[in-house]
């Protein structure tokens, strides 16, 4: 199993389904075996800020792989995030 961050979707975007088209039919067939995965907030990400736009397309023909994480796995994330050396990471979002 794959689960792709949206730098992982934003880096595909430079590469051309029809000049890489090995690339893309592997990508296709992970999702379409439910072997790739993502969750809700990276194709709301995507869908704001990727200017690719065979990217967006991909994105949009494959919605029911970005899943709404469950409550367990939100309190795993919550724990990791906990930690010193992963919180400089975060960045505070504004709506």
């Amino acid at each position: 199993m794959y689960v792709f961050d949206s730098n992982v979707f934003i880096s595909l975007g430079l590469y051309y389904p029809k000049r890489f088209p090995t690339i893309w039919e592997a990508v296709d067939n992970l999702a379409d075996s439910g072997d790739l995965v993502s969750v809700r907030e990276v194709r709301r990400e995507l869908e704001t800020s990727c200017s690719s736009e065979h990217m967006l397309e991909w994105v949009d023909l494959h919605k029911r792989i970005f899943h709404i994480p469950t409550n367990e796995e939100c309190q795993i994330v919550s724990e990791i995030f906990k930690k010193n050396s992963i919180s400089g990471l975060l960045k505070e979002r504004t709506c």
